[in-house]
């Protein structure tokens, strides 16, 4: 029996062998991140029978285990290595990354690999929902939660400790290539939230005979983009029009890591319409106006891609 500590793990993923089934070779293939992994609702659901049994308080036979529905929430600093949630979110296989018109999704195995060799392991993930922030004087962070399958925990079958990543975080003053409302907002960004939520069918299309889910299917996957900026008469004057002419519009931004030598980028580039823009009053201080952009596909533009590369200073 081993005391846990909330310092003494890393994070393990890799795709599934198959749906809910974990890698065929678990002693490789990982890819691992120092961030922070919870495990939520692996109770199965209750189910009662209604019976009535004379007594205040329900009989035990009264309830059942039903539908294990377990949720994996990971978060941390964006970093390079994150690009496996790019193709955990699009279910494409390679920069740039694009949506797939699919409605089957991939699972992924995710571990909670401890100092020691055993890990508690989740099977049958799929994404559900990604959360990418970041502000000025800050660094890029996520939070992503993911549907799980199977929980096993403490397990030792083939697992080993691991080091801690060295890994170098996308940093908010890295930035660059900032083009928001089709290039009339460049320098002025103070912060963004990007957020995307996939919608799963109901569960008698997942469960049927099973306690567990045995495949994902998606019905669809919703886009956001939210960015605060400082007010510019002219460039809000843009947003404002285009909210009210409900047009399509281009955003473009960079993220770059801290690395000292060959920097690694992601260029996101952002399709879609305003829904939404506010300028609270500001009091003695500088006006902050903000905008939402619903990420949408109008047939050609893609609502997101995201492009890897390197580069050296």
């Amino acid at each position: 029996m081993a005391t846990r500590y909330g310092n003494d793990y890393v994070v393990g993923i890799q795709a599934d062998s198959a749906f809910d089934t974990a890698p065929a070779t678990p002693a490789t293939g990982w890819i691992y991140l120092p961030d922070k992994f919870e495990i939520t609702g692996e109770a199965p659901q209750i189910i009662e029978t209604g019976a009535k049994d004379q007594y205040i308080v329900p009989y035990n036979h009264t309830q059942y285990a039903g539908l294990k529905k377990p949720t994996v929430r990971l978060s941390g600093v964006l970093t390079n290595t994150h690009e496996i949630l790019l193709k955990a979110l699009t279910n494409d296989t390679e920069s740039a990354y694009t949506f797939a018109n699919v409605n089957t999704v991939n699972s992924y195995t995710i571990i909670q690999q401890f100092a020691t060799a055993e890990a508690n392991q989740v099977t049958g993930c799929v994404l559900e929902t990604l959360t990418i922030r970041g502000e000025a004087g800050g660094m890029i962070t996520y939070e992503a939660t993911f549907r799980g399958g199977t929980v096993t925990r403490e397990s030792n079958i083939e697992h080993t400790a691991q080091a801690v990543p060295d890994l170098k975080p996308f940093l908010f003053q890295n930035m660059s290539g900032i083009s928001l409302a089709d290039g009339d907002i460049e320098n002025n960004l103070n912060s963004f939230e990007i957020s995307f939520t996939r919608t799963f069918p109901d569960d008698k299309f997942m469960f049927q005979n099973s306690q567990t889910w045995t495949a994902a299917y998606q019905c669809k996957m919703t886009g956001q983009l939210k960015c605060s900026i400082i007010y510019d008469s002219s460039a809000d004057a843009s947003v404002y029009d285009e909210l009210i002419k409900q047009v399509m519009v281009p955003h473009t931004f960079y993220f770059k890591d801290a690395s000292g030598t060959t920097y690694e980028k992601w260029l996101l580039a952002f399709y879609g319409q305003y829904v939404d823009y506010s300028l609270p009053d500001p009091d003695r201080c500088i006006f902050e106006s903000s905008f939402t952009l619903n990420l949408l596909f109008d047939g050609s533009n893609e609502p997101l891609t995201v492009t890897l590369s390197s580069e050296t200073p």
